[in-house]
């Protein structure tokens, strides 16, 4: 006796995108981002085994980009076929060999609102210069506070219950710079007495920058 059996298929339409995200010692990355660009715009993260899967993925070009904070972003450019599979298993490496991840720093730019008049433009920059700051290092895998966000006057004791409000242990970092004077430089890295690893975190930050000299000093606000 012979039976048949018919098994049918439906039309598919789009292709697949899927892999595996892992570090360069092979274990995967739970909660990476993971963007594709192409005829559309899809974003999803990888689970706890380090794998991602897009389906019905558009015909064409597309972009791959896979990103964690504290490692370097990795990207790749392919084409999205239907019935077909695009499978890659990139590995991400440390930004600063991990040094800064789950790193806490709290950014201070000096003066604000009417402060402006005792050295004009100089918060200004310092806004800038912590908002920049805050960037590179949350990319780097640190976590950041900044105690001004705005071009706001804060007095002194509401700058020191903002840091103590804060409970992680972690950085301080004021940005001080003011208008330049033949006495001395025109960017100051304030840290805490006795804090040398902050020091040695900024200090090269603010040696690139084009403001001129810089220098360390231990006042504390």
């Amino acid at each position: 006796m012979k039976e048949t059996i018919s098994v049918g298929f439906g039309e598919i339409h789009g292709g697949i995108v899927q892999g595996r995200i892992q570090n360069a010692a092979g274990s995967p990355f739970k909660d990476a981002t993971i963007r594709l660009t192409g005829s559309e715009d899809r974003i999803t993260s990888t689970d706890p085994n380090g794998h991602f899967f897009y389906n019905h993925v558009s015909r064409g070009a597309a972009v791959l980009l896979v990103s964690r904070a504290g490692y370097y972003n990795f990207q790749m450019k392919g084409h999205a076929v239907p019935i077909r599979a695009w499978v890659i298993h990139p590995k991400l490496h440390p930004i600063c060999e991990r040094a800064l991840i789950g790193q806490v720093f709290v950014l201070d730019g000096r003066y604000g609102g009417a402060e402006q008049e005792t050295s004009p433009g100089a918060a200004d920059i310092n806004l800038a210069v912590v908002k920049a700051l805050r960037e590179m290092l949350k990319i780097a895998g640190a976590d950041m506070y900044l105690i001004r966000m705005e071009e706001i006057e804060i007095a002194v004791p509401k700058r020191v219950a903002a840091v103590n409000a804060i409970k992680e242990n972690g950085y301080y970092l004021r940005i001080d710079h003011g208008s330049r004077t033949d006495r001395g430089p025109s960017v100051v890295v304030a840290y805490h007495p006795g804090n040398q690893v902050a020091e040695r975190y900024v200090q090269p930050i603010f040696e690139n920058l084009p403001f001129g000299d810089s220098k360390a000093s231990n006042e504390i606000l």
